[in-house]
């Protein structure tokens, strides 16, 4: 009965012994997927490294770059700020240079005065004279063996001369505007400014007032309300006019100051009407003063429309004749007044200054375009109709 039980008893040995060989088996296993991952996190933690030090050198090199970018910009400020010098020194010298020819000039008269007045004998000018005009062919003294010489000037005499002048405030003292120009783009919707060099006196103690002449009838000059500043924008009424623009200087016997230019129109505009003609319509939006009600004024080639708001149900209608007018507001540069011919007239608000003077120049393009259908041709542009300044 006693070696059953040590039979048995070597059994149970042999299972746990297989057990734990198997259990360390495992371990070893298990040791191995530790050391693998220990590995992997050094291997993370080198490339974390890496990626740190790459961010650091990033953002070295963008606190750099925002350095070198404040520097451009200074240096831009500052090349701006020398522009605007240089250009304030441009102009100032200009300035002085056409008042130096104006002087010159005044003094050139006063040196020819001088010496048809003396009248002196004849003599031989040196090299060194400021001023020694040929006689002209036709004068009386071409013909006659005796010719008049005139008096030797040297650039010292004239510059002590200029310098007299100027310090006697062109010797009167009266407030006077001379080199006066307009500047600007002659053109419909752009500032034009009045430029001059004003002599003791300010710019805002002279009075400016605008003129509208008609192209082809100088005696028709029309003064444009509410046009007395030294700056003024054209409208489309100005379209293929000459604006004067007039100055006086402040005094009781000062005397206008005028200069002109020719208006027309930019390329845009004339580009965008030529592209509604060759189409044969046209369309803008207006709201009507009255009823503050949006509507569409419709452009076609014979007719002129009215239109409620989405443009499809029409309101009024007219073909274009010599009636056909619109009147443009000079206190409120969006609103107008349409006449058309059946004695339908609208008090109307564009959108802009701009799509105002568009909707005019265009609006009276085709009107003209179907009252002279017949001497227009069929892609004939606003150019032809109207002319240009390009001239």
């Amino acid at each position: 009965m006693g070696k059953p039980r040590m039979v048995v008893k070597n059994d149970n040995d042999k299972v746990l012994q297989d057990t734990i060989l198997s259990l360390r088996r495992h371990i070893h296993a298990q040791d191995d997927e530790m050391q693998a991952l220990v590995d992997q996190i050094k291997c993370m933690r080198i490339l974390l490294e890496g990626f740190q030090e790459a961010v650091k050198d990033g953002e070295a090199r963008v606190v750099l770059a925002e350095e070198q970018t404040h520097k451009l910009e200074d240096q831009l400020r500052r090349s701006k700020e020398d522009v605007k010098a240089r250009d304030a020194e441009i102009a100032r010298m200009e300035q002085e240079y056409m008042a130096a020819e104006h002087k010159i000039a005044e003094l050139e008269e006063s040196i020819k005065r001088e010496t048809h007045e003396s009248n002196p004998p004849a003599q031989e000018s040196t090299p060194d004279t400021f001023f020694t005009p040929p006689t002209h062919p036709s004068s009386p003294a071409s013909t006659s063996s005796a010719t008049v010489a005139f008096p030797a000037r040297t650039f010292a005499d004239v510059r002590e001369a200029l310098a007299s002048a100027a310090s006697e405030d062109n010797g009167t003292g009266q407030p006077s505007v001379d080199d006066m120009r307009i500047e600007g783009s002659p053109l419909v919707g752009h500032v034009l400014r009045v430029r001059a060099r004003f002599a003791n006196c300010q710019k805002e103690e002279c009075m400016f007032q605008w003129f509208r002449i008609r192209e082809g009838d100088r005696t028709h000059v029309t003064e444009i309300s509410n046009a007395t500043k030294d700056e003024y924008t054209p409208n489309s009424d100005d379209f293929a006019t000459v604006l004067r623009v007039e100055c006086i200087p402040p005094g009781e016997n000062s005397l206008p100051v005028k200069k002109e230019t020719r208006i027309d129109m930019d390329q845009r505009t004339r580009s965008k009407i030529d592209e509604m003609l060759s189409n044969g319509k046209g369309s803008f939006k207006v709201v009507t003063l009255e009823e503050e009600a949006p509507r569409t004024l419709v452009l076609e080639k014979h007719k002129l429309k009215i239109r409620d708001a989405t443009g499809k149900t029409t309101l009024s209608k007219d073909e274009y004749s010599t009636a056909t007018e619109i009147l443009l507001d000079e206190w409120e540069n969006e609103l107008f007044f349409l006449h058309m011919a059946r004695n339908k007239d609208y008090t109307l608000r564009a959108t802009s200054t701009q799509e105002r003077d568009l909707l005019a120049l265009a609006t009276r393009h085709f009107a003209y375009a179907h009252i002279n259908r017949k001497s227009v041709r069929r892609r004939g542009t606003s150019r032809e109709m109207f002319g240009t300044n390009d001239a």
